[in-house]
């Protein structure tokens, strides 16, 4: 297995991250008392980061001319300020579950500032010392911003990398569906090696994982279902479904109802 990014190494990033970062951010205040309860100091780092964007979302609503716009703007949390927290964190309690929430929360913030090195040091960090980790799981809903930051080349390494080492089942479920994802995302010719592999991944998610949530509480072998469903079912020549419900004014109807004609279905909903 190849690695993704070779050479990078952890130590001294987050000092150099530091070294460049605003002052206000080099180290998170109490930090001597915090030092001794790393879960606690992951904690007051999240705050801080959520804080300052519901701070900077505020104060963007309330303004009223382009001007105060434009000011807002200038006060828009940098994700790249908020890094060296996190990367010192993570490796001053490497091996722990805090230092794997920390890596996470890098290569989340990592994708935003666009540094492909803390994002890829992060991610090594992470396959190297937290593979059996439950945290990996929430890093592919991250797949498309990663593939966006790094490229379809470097994020397919990562994604297969992650299934041979991981063995928690949201993560190795969730990497299936991110991976086959983003395969078909490329459109591979249809009866392609590619295009096999994409339903083979998918139809082990819907088998396999039918009972795993991922990082948002949803079924991964159900959202493979609903992607195979619509493979299936839902494609250009296919049969529309049936579908039963009740018209504006109140009568009963079923889509078989209107065979042979031409159908418009609007699809539509509030949230």
């Amino acid at each position: 297995m190849h690695r993704i990014w070779k050479g990078a190494a952890c130590a001294g990033l987050a000092a150099a991250l530091i070294a460049n970062a605003p002052s206000a951010w080099s180290a998170p205040p109490d930090a001597a008392a915090l030092a001794q309860d790393p879960a606690a100091q992951l904690d007051e780092l999240v705050a801080r980061w959520e804080k300052a964007n519901t701070d900077f979302r505020t104060e963007y609503q309330k303004a009223k001319t382009d001007d105060e716009r434009k000011a807002a703007r200038e006060k828009q949390p940098k994700a790249a300020d908020h890094l060296p927290g996190f990367i010192a964190l993570a490796e001053s309690s490497a091996g722990s579950e805090t230092a794997a929430k920390a890596w996470v929360w890098t290569v989340k913030l990592a994708v935003e500032a666009e540094d492909e090195e803390a994002l890829g040091v992060a991610v090594e960090a992470l396959l190297r010392d937290h593979a059996a980790s439950n945290d990996l799981g929430e890093l592919a809903d991250w797949i498309t911003p990663i593939q966006m930051a790094i490229g379809a080349e470097k994020t397919e390494a990562m994604a297969r990398e992650v299934l041979a080492k991981a063995s928690a089942p949201a993560v190795r479920g969730g990497f299936m569906y991110a991976l086959a994802s983003m395969l078909d995302d490329q459109s591979p010719e249809p009866g392609s090696e590619r295009d096999k592999e994409v339903r083979q991944l998918m139809e082990t998610v819907a088998k396999e994982f039918a009972d795993v949530k991922d990082a948002r509480g949803r079924s991964i072998g159900k959202r493979a279902e609903g992607w195979l469903f619509e493979k299936d079912n839902l494609s250009v020549g296919k049969t529309a479904p049936e579908i039963e419900g009740t018209d504006l004014s109140g009568v009963a109807f079923k889509l078989s109802d209107y065979r042979g004609k031409v159908v418009l279905l609007d699809f539509w909903g509030n949230w």
